[in-house]
C-alpha cells in the first residue's frame, strides 16, 4: 500500500541507516520521526518500509495516514490502519469488510476471535451486528482496547512489528488516545 516514488531516494541513507540502527535496539519502542512540514519525513518512513519489507525479518508492518478531513472522525486513524492491511475498500459491503477483519485478526485474538473482531470492529466504525455493548460507548472501547493489546501483543510475540501513521497532526484526538492507550498497555512487547 506504499505510494510509487516517482524520483530516486538520494542523500538520506544516513537517517535510514539510524531508524534501522534505533528500531533494532531492544529497548526502543517507540520511535517518531518529527520536523517541520515538506522535509521529507513521509518520504524517509516509506522508503524505510520498503526496506523492512526486503529485509529477512518477516517484519508484519501496518500503516495509516490521518486526513484532514476526518480529523474529526472517532478512530478514524486507526480504521485505516485496519482498513490498509486487510484491504478493507470503502466501497466493501458491511459483511465483507466484517469478514476481511476477521479473518485478519483471527490468528492472533484465540479463544472467541469472532466476537473479539466484532468489538474491534465496531469501534472502528465498521459494522458490529448483535454487540450488547455497543450501546455503552465507554465500555466497547475498553472492551475493544483489551483485545487490541491482545492482538498487537501476540503479533509481537511472532515477529517484528512496525505500526506507521503519517500526517498525524491530523489524526483524531479519539485514535490518538487509543494510540496512547496501546503502547503504555503494551510495554513489555516490541
Amino acid at each position: 500500500n506504499l505510494p510509487a516514488q516517482s524520483t530516486p531516494f538520494v542523500g538520506r541513507e544516513v537517517e535510514l541507516t539510524q531508524i534501522g540502527d534505533l528500531l533494532s535496539n531492544p529497548d526502543c519502542r517507540l520511535l517518531s520521526l518529527l520536523g517541520l512540514g515538506g522535509i521529507g519525513k513521509s518520504r524517509l518512513a516509506a522508503e524505510f518500509e520498503r526496506w523492512v519489507d526486503l529485509q529477512p525479518l518477516g517484519a508484519c508492518r501496518f500503516h495509516a495516514a490521518a486526513a484532514e478531513g476526518l480529523s474529526g472522525t472517532p478512530y478514524a486513524l486507526l480504521r485505516d490502519l485496519f482498513a490498509s492491511r486487510f484491504s478493507i475498500l470503502e466501497s466493501d459491503s458491511a459483511a465483507q469488510a466484517r469478514q476481511k477483519l476477521e479473518e485478519g485478526l483471527s490468528a492472533y485474538l484465540e479463544d472467541d476471535a469472532e466476537v473479539k473482531a466484532h468489538v474491534i470492529g465496531a469501534l472502528l466504525g465498521f459494522e458490529a451486528a448483535g454487540l450488547a455493548d455497543k450501546d455503552d460507548p465507554q465500555q466497547l472501547r475498553q472492551q475493544a482496547l483489551f483485545y487490541l493489546q491482545g492482538y498487537f501483543t501476540a503479533l509481537a510475540e511472532a515477529s517484528p512489528l512496525l505500526l506507521v501513521f503519517d500526517d498525524i497532526h491530523w489524526a483524531d484526538g479519539p485514535s490518538l488516545n487509543a494510540i496512547r492507550e496501546l503502547v503504555r498497555r503494551c510495554r513489555g512487547s516490541r
